[in-house]
């Protein structure tokens, strides 16, 4: 589910820039700064007598908002909905029409929607240039004054360094955690039924992981062999996993071993590969494997939750011990497959955008400011609505908590989503994670973790459109099944591979390997 992600994707985020998010939990995030502040944005500094910003519509707009969630069917989804409306209306005179999305719908939903100019003002995508050349998006340079306020939270510096000569700004990346350590969220009741201890699981580090994993599935099934011990969607099983390379854009030539080197490689040749398929491989003959899950949209969290499954596989970050025990309703373990890496923004791939197809694309541009920089907004999302879905804790104002006589069972909007939200780092965090998530455990991992050596660099993909997207016909044909374990991974991978080169893959890796060797003698890197 979170491979949408596996995209899914400002410098390092530090304190100050955290602290301006409302970190702390005192601070509403969106309230104007004074009129005395020297520093106010253009925005702020230009609001009415009645505090409204100069944009503000005579009626009343109307927007919509594609918004992710990890399942259908909340039974406070109309009253959430109602909440949402009314907050933007009182904040911007927008009447806001939150739109639930799975994964699996959005990627059946949105092509349609936008294709046959159906209104959609704000949502979030992953192949933003194709889509911009599509006229699906816009070019948010022509919006500057309206998402001021969320440039400053994001990081005007970074995100305004990645405009190039064509004068391109197209998403606003999620203010999600900066380094992932892709991993397996285990049962925890079942690994200490098998004999291990959650605290020590990871101890022997990730050298080892995947012989510790063979180990850890074989005495799972044999304990239940009725049960899935991996399960999930299509593409979260470890092959499809590239958090340890700098993709650069996309996965056609990429910098291996934590970007380590500046030399565009294959990860589809690479050492990585080969050996995790050959796990995969084993595993799926072993039976721990879901054995349609090359072609499933079933999220592990929901699997897990249904009892059936001991766990499954996504990037991981420092709180996602307690986001699993959340969505899959059970004490998980984390077991880690690869370290930390980061990688900069590339503000031409995925984020959050304006639409296309929205009716007044400056009220659009003015709710995209609004996601990234309501802390209102944000929490309304993911955890409802305010003294009905969740309170804060009496013990931290940071932290939020169910009502009393509210638990997983019977929440009626509980998504623990933030990761696919525009702004997580402003929300409330949710109660079993340190209040100081976001303000100390992230700045200190994102400091601890690997960084590319191509920091900053932006591959612009504009001359080879035509062959990622042959490229990505081929992948959806190949990588999913081969990943999956479920046919002859060495056979096919050469086939997958002769018909990627064959297609222009070799193009690709030599384009972005020229454009990075540019950037780099610019930037006195060898």
């Amino acid at each position: 589910m979170k491979k949408l992600i596996a995209v899914l994707l400002a410098a390092l985020m530090c304190a100050s820039i955290l602290m301006a998010c409302g970190g702390s939990g005192n601070t509403d995030s969106t309230a104007a700064p004074s009129q005395e502040s020297q520093q106010g944005s253009q925005e702020e500094q230009t609001k009415d007598a009645e505090g409204h910003d100069a944009d503000w519509p005579a009626e009343t707009y109307k927007a919509v908002f594609i918004l992710y969630v990890p399942q259908d069917g909340w039974a406070g989804t109309e009253r959430v909905k109602s909440y949402i409306k009314e907050l933007t209306k009182k904040d911007l005179n927008i009447e806001c029409e939150i739109v639930p999305m799975t994964f699996a719908t959005y990627n059946a939903q949105i092509p349609m929607m936008l294709s046959a100019k159906e209104q959609i003002d704000v949502l979030s995508v992953s192949n933003a240039r194709l889509q911009y050349e599509q006229g699906y998006i816009v070019n948010l340079m022509d919006y500057l004054p309206q998402i001021d306020g969320a440039l400053e939270i994001i990081g005007k510096e970074e995100v305004m360094g990645t405009v190039g000569d064509d004068n391109l700004l197209l998403t606003l990346p999620w203010q999600l955690e900066r380094t992932h350590r892709y991993g397996m969220a285990m049962r925890t009741d079942i690994l200490e039924e098998v004999g291990y201890d959650p605290e020590a699981i990871n101890d022997a580090g990730v050298d080892v992981a995947y012989d510790k994993a063979t180990e850890i599935f074989a005495k799972v099934k044999e304990a239940h062999p009725e049960m899935t011990i991996m399960g999930g969607p299509n593409n979260s099983p470890p092959p499809n996993n590239t958090q340890h390379t700098d993709p650069m854009g996309n996965n056609y030539g990429v910098l291996d071993n934590y970007g380590a080197e500046l030399t565009v490689v294959n990860y589809f040749e690479s050492d990585y590969w080969y050996m995790s398929i050959d796990y995969m491989k084993k595993w799926y003959d072993a039976g721990y494997i879901q054995q349609d899950i090359s072609v499933s949209s079933d999220s592990y969290e929901s699997l897990v939750k249904a009892g059936n499954t001991f766990g499954g596989c996504c990037p991981m970050k420092p709180d996602s011990y307690a986001e699993k025990r959340d969505q899959c309703n059970y004490d998980m373990t984390i077991f880690y497959f690869r370290e930390d890496l980061m990688t900069a923004y590339n503000t031409l791939g995925t984020g959050y955008t304006v639409s296309g197809t929205a009716k007044d694309k400056v009220q659009a541009a003015r709710l995209l400011n609004y996601v990234f920089t309501s802390r209102d907004f944000e929490d309304a999302i993911n955890w409802g609505e305010p003294g009905v879905d969740w309170v804060e804790s009496p013990d931290n104002a940071n932290t939020a908590m169910y009502p009393e006589g509210i638990e997983v069972s019977n929440s009626q909007w509980h998504n623990s989503y933030g990761w696919a939200y525009p702004n997580e780092r402003i929300a409330h965090v949710w109660i079993g994670n340190d209040p100081e998530m976001y303000t100390r455990i992230y700045v200190e991992a994102e400091k601890e973790s690997h960084r590319t050596k191509a920091w900053g660099f932006l591959y612009d993909n504009t001359n080879v459109q035509d062959i990622i997207s042959a490229l990505d016909n081929i992948v959806s044909e190949y990588q999913y099944q081969i990943a999956s374990g479920s046919v002859d991974v060495v056979a096919k991978s050469q086939e997958f591979n002769d018909r990627m080169y064959k297609s222009g893959l070799q193009d690709i890796m030599d384009d972005k390997q020229k454009q990075l060797d540019d950037w780099a003698a610019k930037k006195g890197l060898k």
